[in-house]
């Protein structure tokens, strides 16, 4: 089964709140206990969702830049919300394009709809990130995970330079793994050592040549998107 992690949600939504964000009526996120009290939000300039086919190419799922993206990290997962994403007075200023969904196929119609999306820490496989470093290079944060088709996707989220791309990459990964060793499944030698190592301040580890390439870290196990919620920590 594939999984889009950025979609378009009825306001209101209450239906799947482990696959989908819930929203409140007016479009705002709703939080649940797993995210805990130290949620972050902080604003970006653009959201791009790349899918990665079989033979290793890459399509574009979403490209939304030139209003705000609102991008919150949690104890349990990272967060995307594009509240203007219907304002007409933007539609000269931004590039905009929701190529599949599985929610709904009018973005235009009837119902309030927000554009946002979430990628859970269970999900994660790799945290990248790469900062401004020339003018060819954005501070961005990349989040990869595989759905239950096996298809790879990520997710960047491209900040304005004033940002620090690098710390909030070691945030989430900071988070994730302090979450995922409070899951409930069994956990091998090498992933409770992954996750120990890291959760002990470790960070990723920076890219020998930032104009070219970007900051990663692997995960030695995720649960396929969008699996895993019989296992999230007990509250």
């Amino acid at each position: 089964m594939s999984y889009q992690a950025v979609y378009l949600v009825e306001n209101g939504y209450r239906e799947d709140p482990y696959r989908f964000v819930n929203l409140d009526p007016d479009g705002e996120v709703c939080f649940e206990p797993w995210d805990g009290m130290r949620i972050r939000r902080h604003i970006a300039r653009a959201a791009y969702l790349y899918k990665i086919d079989e033979d290793g190419d890459e399509i574009e799922m979403l490209h939304y830049s030139g209003v705000p993206v609102e991008f919150y990290i949690t104890d349990s997962r990272v967060m995307i919300r594009i509240p203007a994403y219907e304002k007409s007075e933007h539609d000269d200023e931004t590039r905009a394009a929701v190529f599949r969904t599985d929610r709904y196929d009018d973005p235009r119609g009837e119902r309030a709809l927000t554009l946002a999306g979430m990628i859970r820490y269970e999900w994660v496989s790799q945290i990248s990130y790469q900062r401004k470093v020339s003018r060819s290079t954005e501070e961005c944060v990349r989040l990869y995970y595989r759905d239950l088709s096996e298809a790879r996707w990520y997710l960047d989220i491209i900040f304005r330079g004033n940002a620090d791309a690098e710390y909030l990459a070691n945030v989430i990964l900071h988070r994730a793994c302090r979450y995922r060793l409070l899951m409930t499944d069994d956990k091998n030698d090498k992933e409770t050592y992954f996750l120990n190592r890291y959760l002990e301040d470790n960070d990723i580890e920076p890219a020998k040549n930032p104009r070219r390439y970007m900051a990663s870290l692997r995960f030695p196990t995720q649960y396929p998107a969008p699996g895993g919620d019989d296992v999230r920590p007990r509250l």
